[in-house]
C-alpha cells in the first residue's frame, strides 16, 4: 500500500521547509529512499523532479534508490529508477549524467567481507556479535548474504558516505512497518555520528511526504524507544495545512 501525499512541484520546497540541522542534501536523498520504499510511481517521480533541481549529483540519487532495493525490494527500486528517468526527462536533464555503467567490478569476495564487516560494526558497535548471530541463527544464508551483499557490495560503495547512506536506510525503513529493523538502524546513524536533533528533523521531513497517521504514530514510538521522549515538531492529529489537493 502506498502512503504518499499528493506532491505538486511548486509546493514541495514549502511543505519540506527548513531542514536543519540535518543538511538539505541529506534531508533531500532520505525522502527519495522514502518515496522509494513507498513505491508511488507519480509521487515519486513528482518528488524527484524536486530533489534533481535541489541536488546536482545525480548520482547520488541514482545511488541512494540502488540501495533502497535491500530492504523494499527489487520491483520498488527499478520502478523508482524509471521514475528518475521521466522526471530526468520532463526537465531536459541529460540521462548521460545518471552513470549507466556499475560503479564496481570484479571485486574479491573476500574483499566485500572485509569491507562489509567494517561497516557492520560501525553500525552495531557493542551489538555486532550479537545481531550477527541472531541472523546467522534465523538464517546462515541470509546472514551471509547481508554481509557479502548488503553491508559488502551495496551500503560500503563509493559515492555515498556511510552516514548518509544510514539515514537513508532509516527513511525507508519507516515506511516498512519494520520496528525492530528501525530501532537498530536509528542507533545505527547515532553510532556513526547523527545527533538527536537531525534525527527528529529528519522524522519530521519525512513523515511530511505522506498520508498515514498510524503508520507514523508507531514509528515515533520507535524513535522514542532510542531517543527519548520528544514533542514533534507537527501535530499527527491535524495536518489539513499540509494538504494541498
Amino acid at each position: 500500500m502506498a502512503y504518499a501525499r499528493h506532491l505538486q512541484l511548486a509546493t514541495i520546497d514549502f511543505l519540506i521547509g527548513d531542514t536543519a540541522p540535518l543538511p538539505k542534501e541529506a534531508a533531500n536523498l532520505c525522502m527519495v529512499a522514502a518515496m522509494t520504499a513507498d513505491g508511488h510511481h507519480a509521487e515519486t517521480m513528482n518528488l524527484l523532479r524536486y530533489v534533481l533541481k535541489e541536488h546536482k549529483d545525480t548520482e547520488q540519487i541514482r545511488e541512494i534508490i540502488i540501495q533502497t532495493h535491500l530492504f523494499a525490494g527489487y520491483p520498488r527500486a527499478l520502478n523508482a529508477l524509471d521514475a528518475l528517468r521521466q522526471a530526468a526527462e520532463k526537465d531536459e536533464i541529460k540521462l548521460d549524467a545518471l552513470r549507466p555503467a556499475a560503479i564496481e567490478k570484479g571485486m574479491a569476495e573476500a574483499d566485500l567481507l572485509k569491507r562489509g564487516k567494517e561497516l557492520w560494526d560501525g553500525i552495531y558497535k557493542d551489538n555486532a556479535k550479537r545481531v550477527a548471530d541472531n541472523g546467522e541463527r534465523l538464517s546462515p544464508d541470509l546472514a551471509y548474504w547481508s554481509q557479502l551483499e548488503g553491508y559488502g557490495r551495496v551500503l560500503s560503495r563509493p559515492g555515498v558516505d556511510a552516514l548518509t547512506r544510514e539515514l537513508c536506510v532509516v527513511s525507508a525503513l519507516m515506511l516498512l512497518d519494520v520496528h525492530p529493523q528501525l530501532k537498530g538502524h536509528i542507533q545505527g546513524a547515532i553510532n556513526l555520528g547523527a545527533t538527536k536533533e537531525q534525527l527528529w528533523t529528519l522524522l519530521t521531513v519525512v513523515r511530511k511526504l505522506f498520508e498515514a497517521n498510524k503508520l507514523f504514530d508507531g514509528v515515533q514510538r520507535v524513535f522514542e524507544s532510542v531517543l527519548g521522549k520528544k514533542a514533534s515538531d507537527i501535530s499527527f492529529e491535524d495536518e489539513q495545512k499540509y494538504r494541498w489537493s
